[in-house]
């Protein structure tokens, strides 16, 4: 089989073990940019649910493979499963890793040390947090290395995960917190637009509108956001004219205290990642 390039580094197998949303997500954004720039990319899943590898190999050409000849094949292997799922695909994978393949997990909580003792130091580990709008290539994750990723390897895991977004590398300490702003930040995005459709049913409006008005008002502002270079703050200000009707909520915000109110909602968020992580590494002593 010929090699495939990713901005000049060669690889030939990818596998993804876990055919839900997110390694959907990654299996589509794989097999566009293989598509787009005419790399041969052979692409596998781990699915046990075969309905499901049936649909993802017809839309992607992701060919369903068992957990053992992943192993044995593949130079990257993404787990997007359940944080629970670990420890045993470690137990399962451990003694066949080599030195030359990569380990890039997914999974919430996941730290390197966790992923050292699961899987093992021999191979290449690499701990990813993406988010839901990866669905749509419009995601963020962030990516930490251990120590003894290659830099050709941290290249080639830029490449396959800026496939479904926009890529952040951070120091694992600040895995946790990047968990808290974008991991789970889409649905403090979307409890705001639930609030915003409802403060308009009190004043009046019938439901429809208000879901209508709600969303269309923040996918134009995201837009705005997104495409005229400009800060947020500065968005902001514009929109807001001196003792209009905008100060006048943004008042109101202020008063409530909304600042306090998300930073402390990102410390819960934070938190429990960290707990997550504990109680993994519990998991893995038992």
């Amino acid at each position: 089989m010929q090699k495939l390039a990713l901005e000049g580094i060669e690889m030939t197998r990818i596998t993804v073990v876990g055919g839900g949303k997110m390694g959907e997500a990654l299996i589509a954004g794989i097999s566009q940019v293989a598509a787009q720039d005419q790399l041969d990319v052979q692409l596998g899943v781990v699915e046990t649910d075969n309905m499901r590898a049936a649909d993802l190999e017809a839309r992607y050409s992701a060919r369903q493979v068992t957990l053992e000849q992943a192993t044995a094949d593949s130079e990257i292997l993404i787990l997007a499963v359940k944080p629970q799922s670990l420890v045993g695909l470690g137990k399962q994978m451990r003694e066949s890793l080599t030195s030359d393949q990569v380990i890039v997990s997914v999974a919430a909580g996941a730290s390197i040390e966790f992923l050292t003792r699961a899987f093992g130091d021999q191979v290449a580990l690499v701990r990813a947090m993406p988010n839901t709008p990866a669905l749509l290539g419009k995601g963020v994750t962030g990516i930490s290395f251990a120590s003894n990723v290659s830099s050709e390897a941290q290249q080639l895991v830029h490449e396959i995960l800026s496939s479904v977004g926009t890529v952040v590398e951070i120091n694992e300490s600040l895995q946790d917190v990047l968990t808290s702003v974008s991991g789970s930040g889409p649905a403090y995005f979307f409890a705001f637009v639930e609030a915003l459709a409802a403060g308009g049913q009190e004043l009046g409006l019938d439901q429809e509108t208000a879901n209508t008005l709600a969303k269309q008002t923040i996918i134009g502002a995201a837009a705005m956001l997104e495409l005229t270079g400009d800060s947020a703050t500065t968005l902001r200000e514009n929109v807001t004219s001196p003792n209009g009707t905008t100060q006048a909520a943004l008042e109101s915000f202020a008063a409530s205290g909304l600042t306090a109110i998300v930073a402390k909602a990102e410390q819960a968020a934070a938190h429990r990642s960290a707990e997550l992580t504990g109680q993994l590494l519990e998991q893995i002593d038992q």
